[in-house]
């Protein structure tokens, strides 16, 4: 199967055009390809809803599987996107967890119509470029061939407790290496003593808004201003490099510490994207 089929695309490109957003998360897009992992539905020939599935390694836990649906706006009401929900945990492997990403009102209402309560909310917030530098003296060393490993640790490290950030594997890192986007000098590292305790990773969007990717601070960094830095150095490396007005980010909602701290740089939250499971 082409990766995305034609009218697959087509269809991203419709809600992404209508919503102003991305129509799914990179990590959907990424699998778009497995076709036990996508679900679509038709009204006769033309396709009006897809749903794709992907597993997020959990340990000794095994896989969580986290789903998402894209709706053609013509199809968007709630007994539709029931329909297509309940497709797509289908796919999910029986008896594993799994949850449900929601980036309408009209999912909302049919997830809690099925028995699904919201567990979390992703904001995305944004700013305008240039914004302030980091502190004097705050130094970052680029990503070169052969530091993946340093990569996944440093992201291991800082995000130990979360369920989809903290899977970042090799296969994933190459797998994103082969994207349109990727850029290694747009991964920075920074140390202390010799040691990667922080890391910025960014992308450029066809927009040419500047996102800061990835960004994760391990314990040793912690309470010592790194996260902001290495932020501010983020965007500054967008702005300077390459030419970007804007910038953007996800952060978690509840995360209110990391949300004051990008308020604290003049971010303002623009969009959110919401996490529900199924009621016990």
């Amino acid at each position: 199967m082409p990766f995305p089929s034609e009218e697959v695309a087509h269809l991203l490109a419709v809600v992404e055009s209508r919503s102003g957003h991305e129509a799914l998360s990179e990590a959907k897009v990424g699998v778009l390809g497995e076709r036990r992992q996508v679900v679509e539905i038709r009204d006769e020939e033309r396709l009006v809803g897809l749903g794709v599935v992907a597993g997020h390694d959990q340990g000794d836990a095994g896989k969580h599987w986290s789903a998402e649906t894209v709706v053609d706006p013509s199809m968007q009401f709630v007994e539709f996107e029931a329909q297509l929900v309940h497709a797509t945990l289908a796919a999910v492997p029986a008896g594993a967890s799994s949850s449900v990403w929601s980036r309408r009102t009209t999912t909302d209402q049919a997830l809690e119509r099925l028995g699904f309560s919201r567990v979390r909310a992703l904001h995305q917030m944004d700013l305008p470029l240039p914004a302030d530098p980091p502190a004097a003296g705050f130094e970052v060393e680029r990503f070169s061939l052969g530091q993946e490993d340093d990569l996944v640790a440093v992201n291991a490290a800082a995000f130990a407790d979360h369920r989809e950030a903290g899977s970042l594997d090799l296969d994933e890192v190459r797998r994103l290496q082969e994207s349109d986007w990727w850029d290694p000098d747009g991964v920075l590292f920074h140390r202390i003593d010799g040691v990667i305790v922080g890391f910025c990773w960014t992308k450029v969007h066809p927009d040419g808004v500047g996102e800061i990717y990835r960004i994760g601070v391990a314990e040793p960094g912690r309470g010592r201003r790194v996260g902001r830095n290495i932020v501010l150095a983020g965007f500054a490396d967008l702005q300077e490099r390459k030419g970007c007005t804007r910038g953007m980010l996800w952060v978690d909602g509840a995360n209110t510490a990391a949300m004051r701290l990008y308020e604290s740089i003049g971010m303002r939250s623009v969009w959110s994207i919401r996490e529900y499971e199924a009621t016990p």
